[in-house]
């Protein structure tokens, strides 16, 4: 059980580097879902095989990485 945000923190740091595992499978299944909604993804399979390259190949770690420098510098984040 996550019960802080310096734990998710840790857990989604170590995701992105590449760990296996629950956590990790949560992660990508979460993202392919959202990826579906999206309509970036034709199915939970395409989006399930995008997000595992995107963590694979640094550009999940890259946008989490802008979002948490634009939410710290007080800039409006834009969908």
């Amino acid at each position: 059980t996550i019960a802080t945000a310096a734990e998710s923190a840790a857990v989604i740091a170590r995701v992105f580097a590449g760990d296996a595992g629950p956590a990790a499978d949560i992660v990508r299944l979460n993202a392919a879902a959202a990826l579906v909604v999206a309509g970036v993804a034709e199915d939970l399979r395409d989006g399930l095989a995008q997000a595992t390259g995107a963590i694979a190949d640094g550009r999940a770690r890259a946008t989490l990485d802008r979002l948490v420098a634009l939410t710290h510098a007080g800039a409006p984040v834009v969908a």
